[in-house]
C-alpha cells in the first residue's frame, strides 16, 4: 500500500474504560503528532465507547472502530492492521500510555536507519493505580544506535528476549513481510514478531522509558499466564514456527533455550497464581477481616509469613533454574535488580 501518512496508532482495548482517557491523551500529546489513531473496541460494556466517541468527535485524525462481538486483542490489532495507512505502526494498549517524545524520536531513528525493522526503547512498569514499579528489565542495554542481525542474536542468546511492545515503532513494509501478528501463539505474537524482524533486518534501541506499561490482572497476557496449559499450547506453536517457517533465523540451540525459559517463566507464574497471591488474599483481606484492630503479634506474624513467602520463592526459583537453565540465559532472572523488581510486584501490600 502506498501511502502519504507517515505513522498510524492502532489503539485497542476491551473494558478499559478507566484507562483510555490517559491513554488517548497520550498519543494526542505526542510533541510528533501521528497521522492517524485509529481505536477498535472489542465490544465493551463498561462505557468505554462513549468515551472513544467524545475524542474521535473532537480529533478528525481518531477512527473509531467497534466489534459488534469480542473477538479477542489480535483480531482487533490485525483488524486495524488492515485499516491503517502509515508506513510506520504504533500498537498500543488502552491500559498503557506513552510519553510525548516517543512517536518524535522513534522516527528520528527509524528515517537515519532505513535497514532497522523497528524502533523500541525501554518502558516503565506501573500498577493498576499507576504506582510504579520499576523498568521493563534489559540486562544487556546497548547503547543508541542501530543493533545490526548477529549482534541482535547474540544480545538475544545472552538473555532471551526484552523488546517492550508499547515502546515499539514497526516500519510498515517489513512488519507484513512477515505476516503480521499471527493468533496461533497468542500473548507471544507480538515478542515473536519482533524477534523475527530483528534476526532479519535488525533494530534501532533507545536506553531510556518512553512508555508505561501496566501490569494487570485483567490484561491479555496475564490470561495466559493464569492457565499453564494453554500457555504450553502457545509456546509449542512458536516453537514450531522457529523451526519451520524461520528456521533460517532462529538456531536450534536457541531454539531449544527459548523452550527451557519459557518453562522456567510458566512455573513461577503457576506457583505465584496458586500459592503466592492466594496467601497474600490471605494476609491482605481474610485476616483483616478477622482481626481489624491490629497489633504487634498481628504486625510479627504478617511480617514472617511475607518473609517465607519468599523463601519459598526463591527455593521454587533456584528448583526451576536448575532444571530448565542455564546461567547465560537466565541472567536477567538471576540479578538482584530483577530479584528485588519481583518483590516490589509481587508482595506489595
Amino acid at each position: 500500500m502506498n501511502s502519504s501518512l507517515t505513522l498510524s496508532v492502532v489503539l485497542t482495548s476491551y473494558n478499559y474504560g478507566r484507562f483510555l482517557p490517559q491513554s488517548i491523551q497520550s498519543i494526542l500529546d505526542q510533541s510528533h503528532p501521528p497521522d492517524e489513531i485509529i481505536i477498535n473496541d472489542d465490544a465493551s460494556d463498561d462505557g468505554s465507547q462513549e468515551i472513544i466517541r467524545q475524542y474521535a468527535q473532537k480529533n478528525s485524525i481518531i477512527h473509531f472502530v467497534q466489534n459488534e462481538e469480542n473477538e479477542g486483542v489480535i483480531s482487533s490489532l490485525n483488524k486495524g492492521l488492515q485499516l491503517a495507512r502509515g508506513r510506520y505502526l504504533l500498537f498500543a494498549s488502552a491500559d498503557d500510555f506513552i510519553f510525548p517524545d516517543l512517536i518524535e524520536k522513534s522516527l528520528a531513528f527509524l528515517e537515519q536507519y532505513p535497514q532497522a525493522a523497528f524502533f523500541t526503547a525501554k518502558a516503565l512498569i506501573i500498577d493498576e493505580k499507576g504506582d510504579h514499579l520499576g523498568t521493563w528489565y534489559n540486562p544487556v542495554s546497548p547503547p543508541a544506535g542501530f543493533v545490526p542481525p548477529e549482534e541482535a542474536l547474540k544480545r538475544m542468546r545472552h538473555c532471551g528476549f526484552w523488546f517492550a511492545g508499547g515502546t515499539t515503532v514497526f516500519r510498515r513494509k517489513s512488519f507484513l513481510e512477515v505476516g503480521g501478528f499471527n493468533p496461533s501463539i497468542g500473548h507471544l505474537c507480538d515478542s515473536f514478531v519482533s524477534q523475527v524482524l530483528a534476526l532479519r533486518h535488525g533494530y534501532c534501541y533507545l536506553p531510556e522509558p518512553l512508555a508505561a506499561a501496566r501490569l494487570s490482572r485483567s490484561s491479555y497476557s496475564f490470561h495466559y499466564k493464569k492457565d499453564i496449559q494453554l500457555s504450553e499450547e502457545v509456546r509449542d506453536q512458536a516453537i514450531k514456527l522457529m523451526r519451520t517457517t524461520f528456521r533460517d533465523l532462529f538456531p536450534e540451540d536457541f531454539v531449544s533455550e527459548w523452550e527451557k525459559m519459557w518453562k522456567f517463566l510458566d512455573g513461577i507464574y503457576a506457583w505465584r497464581e496458586g500459592i503466592l497471591d492466594r496467601q497474600r488474599f490471605f494476609l491482605n483481606e481474610i485476616l483483616l477481616k478477622l482481626r481489624p484492630d491490629r497489633k504487634w503479634i498481628d504486625r510479627f506474624f504478617i511480617a514472617l509469613l511475607k518473609m517465607a513467602s519468599w523463601a519459598q520463592f526463591f527455593l521454587f526459583g533456584i528448583y526451576f533454574i536448575s532444571c530448565f537453565g542455564r546461567p547465560t540465559l537466565f541472567r536477567q532472572y538471576l540479578s538482584l535488580r530483577r530479584v528485588f523488581g519481583w518483590l516490589k510486584r509481587y508482595i506489595k501490600t
